[in-house]
């Protein structure tokens, strides 16, 4: 018999943070018929994985067709965003999507495929320099935050802080608590599990089930985060509570211009991250200056000339590389061969 453990099944809830969070540590799993008796002892270290793009670390599945709305499960009860609804909102996979002048690209994955990565202190790697990194995202069970790490290229690094509203956006304010028997299926919204109370903050409660609570409007950013797009509709189990508008946030980081970016580690606290993008000058590449020796598809001049990749790369100059120049940090485009990364000179009377 074997059976498989990720870093999932090592989760445990803080009452805190209001979300599962995940230790980095050594455990030790101990299995046999019998407590009295543990001849299986073996140890399981949990660590931060790390990546080479976002993409890489996609690990949930939060988008659903209409018609087979049970593949994916934003948040353990079932529900999920539309396929259709994010596609009518310009939200269709592979796409390029711009907000406040950084591009991110929406997760190139089908209906129930894993399009987000909820964050347990993963790293992701990227060079450039002096680029403000942007997330695309949104939280369940209220509004959360954490803290992520900020590394640069000479071994320093800043902490941020990342915030996104819940999807569904309307709830109690973060902090309250609801007394025994208030969370009980019918007393609000009816996802609460049947008999149960919930003794932590509640994102679907009822204005005319509390209406003294403090309250704020349904698919709104908060302090920390902007609206990115709201989808008419959202995907349900059987039984669902109904059609609900659910929304994407975006945020920002700012970062420090005079040093280059490593990597990024995420927080702790399973947001929900669909997507990173840069405020660069990469956004603005149209033309290929590079190409490889065997393929010389490169086209800098016009005239069918372009840059050697080998030749460049036995200078320093390799994709993604960082170079220092009269004190000032410039980032080598972290394409490869074929791909533009060149921005023209436009001149305008």
């Amino acid at each position: 018999m074997s059976f498989t453990l990720n870093t999932s099944d090592f989760s445990y809830w803080d009452a805190t943070a209001h979300n599962w969070m995940v230790s980095q540590e050594t455990f030790h799993p101990m299995l046999d018929s019998s407590s009295r008796n543990l001849p299986l002892l073996v140890n399981y270290q949990v660590t931060t994985p790390l990546y080479n793009s976002p993409a890489q670390g996609f690990d949930n599945a939060d988008t659903s067709d209409n018609s087979n709305p049970s593949v994916s499960n934003l948040d353990g009860s079932g529900y999920s965003y539309s396929a259709q609804s994010l596609a009518a909102g310009g939200l269709m996979p592979g796409a390029v999507v711009t907000h406040d002048g950084i591009s991110f690209t929406w997760p190139d994955a089908s209906s129930g495929q894993p399009d987000n990565i909820a964050t347990v202190g993963q790293t992701i790697r990227y060079s450039c320099a002096g680029d403000a990194p942007g997330f695309l995202g949104a939280s369940t069970f209220g509004t959360q935050s954490g803290t992520g790490t900020i590394t640069y290229s000479d071994g320093s690094t800043r902490s941020f802080t990342l915030t996104f509203a819940d999807w569904y956006a309307l709830g109690m304010q973060p902090g309250m608590l609801l007394a025994r028997g208030e969370g009980k299926r019918g007393a609000a919204c009816g996802r609460c599990v049947s008999g149960s109370w919930w003794g932590g903050p509640c994102s679907l409660l009822l204005s005319r089930a509390f209406p003294p609570l403090a309250r704020r409007h349904a698919n709104a950013p908060v302090f920390g985060d902007e609206l990115l797009a709201t989808t008419a509709s959202w995907n349900q189990p059987p039984g669902g509570i109904g059609n609900h508008q659910v929304s994407i946030y975006s945020t920002s980081v700012s970062l420090n211009p005079g040093k280059a970016i490593q990597s990024s580690t995420l927080p702790n606290n399973k947001l929900h991250i669909f997507a990173i993008g840069l405020d660069s000058l990469q956004q603005a590449y149209d033309n290929v200056g590079i190409s490889d020796k065997g393929n010389p598809a490169g086209n800098l001049d016009g005239h069918g000339y372009s840059y050697s990749t080998q030749a460049l790369t036995a200078t320093g100059l390799m994709p993604g590389s960082v170079a220092s120049h009269n004190g000032i940090l410039l980032a080598w485009p972290s394409f490869l061969a074929k791909s533009a990364d060149v921005r023209k000179n436009l001149f305008r009377k």
